[in-house]
C-alpha cells in the first residue's frame, strides 16, 4: 500500500486486518517498526513481539511450516467451476 502521509494507508490495513482475521480461522503477521498496530493486535487477541537487537527473538523467513488441512466442504466457487467443466465436456 502506497500513498502520501495522512491518506489512510494504516487505517486501510487495520480495517483489512480486522475483517479478514474475524471472518475465518485466519492468522496474520505484520512487521510494524512504528508500533501502529499494537492496539488493534491486542483488541483482536493477537500477540505483539518486540524484535530488537536486545531481544532474543529471531525470524527465519526460510523456515516453512507445513500444515495439512482437512477439506470437509467444497467451496462454492470450486463447485461452480466443476459444474461448468461438466457442461463443456
Amino acid at each position: 500500500v502506497t500513498g502520501i502521509s495522512g491518506s489512510g494507508k494504516s487505517l486501510l490495513l487495520k480495517m483489512k486486518l480486522a475483517r479478514e482475521t474475524s471472518l475465518a480461522d485466519t492468522h496474520a503477521m505484520i512487521i510494524d517498526p512504528e508500533g501502529e498496530f499494537v492496539k488493534i493486535t491486542k483488541r483482536l487477541g493477537g500477540i505483539n513481539l518486540n524484535i530488537s537487537p536486545e531481544s532474543n527473538i529471531i525470524i527465519n523467513p526460510c523456515a516453512i511450516a507445513v500444515t495439512e488441512l482437512q477439506i470437509t466442504d467444497k467451496d462454492e466457487e470450486l463447485e461452480a467451476l466443476e459444474q461448468y467443466d461438466k457442461k463443456e465436456l
